[in-house]
């Protein structure tokens, strides 16, 4: 087998909640959560909550020596529409908190696929498995971005490649550029040090 183990790394947010007044944890995210927990208790696959130390909605995780900051986004605040000084604003409030260190946020929300540097820090931005949304493009003159981060992890580097996975089957296939985020924040040549870091 390629993987012995799978492990998915769940956090909950915001379109799961049970209504406007209910309790954070009265959210439908957190149970679907749990339920493929105990369905694929018995299996290769692994479903990570956090421990009880982590709020379930904001919480970190490690991948070969690198930590990542997981949170789906719904409590930052657009500024004229854009989210992007809301990202870097919390991004230095948490890299100065109990959450850090961490070298890369991986988060959604915004519907909207993104790279972000901040100084050290990289942010991955997550699409959205919609397409066609029209509240989106009518509230924000936005079209959804039906695309995910695919990328790999090394033990020197908390990024070395990540392509656009794209979900939306009317996509023309285009060949993407890679990025890779280096240890002091950088973007380095893929093809500089294939030899070294190739297939990790």
């Amino acid at each position: 087998e390629e993987w012995p183990k799978v492990t998915v790394e769940s956090v909950p947010g915001n379109h799961g909640r049970a209504g406007m007044f209910a309790h954070e944890s009265a959210n439908w995210d957190v149970t679907a959560w749990r339920y493929a927990k105990l369905r694929l208790s018995n299996t290769d696959i692994e479903v990570a909550l956090g421990d009880s130390s982590q709020d379930i909605f904001l919480r970190k995780t490690r991948i070969l020596g690198h930590d990542y900051l997981l949170y789906h986004g719904n409590d930052i605040r657009c500024y004229g529409g854009i989210p992007y000084y809301g990202i870097q604003q919390r991004v230095s409030r948490w890299n100065n908190s109990s959450l850090a260190p961490f070298e890369i946020l991986l988060m959604g929300h915004f519907h909207t696929y993104a790279i972000i540097q901040h100084n050290r820090l990289g942010v991955l931005l997550g699409g959205t498995m919609v397409t066609d949304d029209a509240w989106a493009l009518r509230t924000f003159g936005w079209e959804s971005n039906a695309m995910w981060h695919f990328f790999g992890v090394s033990r020197r580097f908390p990024l070395t490649w990540n392509y656009r996975l794209y979900l939306d089957a009317n996509h023309k296939d285009e060949e993407e550029p890679t990025y890779d985020m280096g240890a002091n924040g950088t973007t380095l040549d893929m093809d500089a040090e294939e030899g070294e870091r190739g297939g990790r």
